[in-house]
């Protein structure tokens, strides 16, 4: 079988959520038997981005990040990962017009690159391929990612469009992970009749590929069972003290304990660190160690609910078996929401995630929780949701039972393009033809 590169997007801090992705990728991989023949890509790695972060702290990150694989970094070998039998694109928003612009944010801000606009053609390079010859784009596939924020006026754009256009209807395959975005690559690839609809990477895990991560908190058996997992990573215009009412109001009706679940560090939230004295009510687990990637899934798990604000806590609790109710709104105050992406043109992914698995009544708009009389009609209704084990148990299916021919499907357009039965290319020759990209 030939080399097979998949290409990840970085996050800034520890994201379980992002690791749940690309664990999706391996987990895939191994069961069908192609893992050795994979190498994951990021435009710049985790373990370098922190490589100036104090000790403890790296400790921490390390710790949380803690993936039975390794990347390697893109920058530089582009001609390497378009050699590959098989190019994947993996999740997250890397095809995203947005995306480009932060990335090259990010690569300026790194001494990476020169300008922010030669960061963006960095990442334009990787992630839309734009220099990379036509047969490397043949055998390209894009599984799981979105065009969720892409506005009106990027469809227009005289650089991205083109961009995106090429690499969409130039690629070989491609799944999105919303309906949304599904209907925008039918429209560019002039598909109508293709379904191009796929779910998020993370979907792709068994409870049996989450096995063998590393575990410390969790090897005590009863740390937070039965109870309320509690985990809030955006600012709301609501407020904490709301929040923690609406959860404690929530637990109290179940009989359960809320407890706050670490899911990220608390030094990267926003601009802040978390105000402790707001959460009295909620029990914090105490521990000498940050957890392990193999404690936050376990947790998740364990717990009889979780109430968050936070995508991929949602999407790893429903896959788990384990209700999630959201807390979602777009932030009126913000030009752009990391949920619900730029102002005026709101599209919020959590809501979107819960409506595509007819789990619209588990999302919870804050403004239905900011005033008393209707937090207890939330609170109420969700308890009947809850007790009515049908309900949970048609979510949980819905979610659960997402990979099916999906995946039969991927599976089959990767080995059909690494198998031995096609005529082996000479690498030399198409590393020699690939275009090298500056900086990339």
């Amino acid at each position: 079988m030939g080399q097979i590169n998949v290409v990840c997007a970085t996050s800034a801090r520890p994201n379980p959520g992002m690791a749940s992705v690309d664990l999706g990728f391996h987990a895939l991989a191994k069961r069908h038997r192609f893992d050795p023949h994979v190498t994951f890509w990021q435009l710049g790695t985790a373990a370098e981005l922190h490589a100036h972060r104090p000790p403890q702290e790296r400790v921490e990150i390390a710790s949380r990040e803690s993936v039975p694989f390794p990347y390697r970094n893109a920058l530089g070998h582009l001609d390497e990962i378009c050699a590959g039998d098989a190019v994947v694109f993996w999740g997250d928003f890397m095809h995203m017009a947005h995306y480009q612009d932060d990335i090259g944010r990010r690569l300026a801000g790194l001494g990476l690159a020169p300008s922010v606009g030669e960061g963006a053609k960095i990442s334009s390079r990787l992630f839309l391929l734009a220099d990379a010859p036509e047969d490397a784009l043949a055998r390209t596939i894009s599984f799981g990612g979105n065009l969720l924020f892409n506005g009106a006026a990027d469809y227009h754009h005289p650089v991205y469009a083109r961009l995106l256009r090429r690499f969409v209807r130039g690629i070989d395959s491609i799944w999105m992970r919303d309906v949304f975005s599904a209907m925008t690559v039918s429209r560019l690839r002039q598909s109508s009749g293709e379904g191009h609809l796929g779910f998020d990477c993370s979907l792709f895990l068994q409870p049996e590929d989450l096995l063998p991560l590393p575990r410390r908190w969790t090897l005590d058996p009863a740390l937070g069972r039965g109870k309320v997992g509690l985990y809030f990573g955006r600012r709301s215009s609501i407020g904490w003290s709301a929040l923690c009412r609406f959860a404690e109001d929530l637990s109290r009706r179940m009989n359960a304990e809320p407890q706050w679940f670490p899911w990220r560090m608390a030094r990267g939230l926003p601009g802040r660190r978390i105000g402790w004295w707001r959460f009295r009510g909620i029990q914090r687990i105490a521990s000498e160690g940050p957890p392990r990637l193999g404690d936050l899934f376990e947790l998740v798990r364990r717990y009889r609910l979780i109430i968050t604000d936070t995508y991929h806590v949602c999407v790893n609790a429903w896959r788990m078996g384990t209700p999630a109710i959201c807390i979602g709104e777009a932030d009126p105050k913000s030009d752009w929401d990391s949920s619900a992406g730029p102002a005026f043109a709101w599209r919020d992914k959590r809501l979107i995630f819960h409506a595509m698995n007819d789990a619209q009544e588990f999302f919870v708009h804050a403004s239905e929780i900011a005033d008393p009389a209707w937090r207890r009609k939330r609170v109420d209704h969700l308890i009947w949701l809850l007790r009515q084990p049908e309900i949970v148990a048609g979510v949980r299916r819905r979610v659960q039972e997402q990979g099916g021919a999906v995946e039969q499907q991927l599976v089959a357009r990767i080995k059909r393009l690494t198998g031995p039965a096609l005529v082996r290319r000479d690498h030399s020759d198409l590393q020699a033809g690939a275009v090298r990209l500056g900086g990339l």
